[in-house]
């Protein structure tokens, strides 16, 4: 069974000179639509950044997909950096339902004509 995901990923304190094989390693785990960089003198105040859309498969939960990325990003670098996964569960997003029924409509009625 696969579940819809939105996962997306922050990665700080990576090596400069590896961020392309970290990008490429990442979006060799998941579909990333689009990355974004900061690139500054020092690795500590840099980052990456990606999100995209995709399915778990295979009954792998959103924790376990968080460290498989985490350690294919790790070896890319060749050594630790800041990993942030977030990963939103697509097909049961939370929601509201708003019903207006007769009862309401009246009660819309008489507030309205309130001054």
């Amino acid at each position: 069974m696969s579940r819809n995901f939105r996962m997306s990923v922050e990665i700080t304190g990576a090596s400069l000179h590896r961020f392309e094989a970290i990008k490429t390693a990442a979006s060799g785990e998941w579909d990333f639509d689009d990355w974004h960089a900061r690139l500054r003198e020092s690795a500590a105040t840099s980052y990456l950044q990606a999100w995209g859309e995709g399915r778990l498969c295979g009954g792998e939960a959103d924790d376990a997909f968080a460290e498989r990325l985490t350690r294919v990003i790790w070896a890319a670098n060749q050594g630790f950096c800041h990993v942030e996964v977030t990963s939103v569960y697509l097909d049961e997003l939370p929601s509201e339902t708003f019903t207006f029924d007769r009862e309401w409509y009246d009660h819309l009625l008489k507030k309205k004509e309130k001054p």
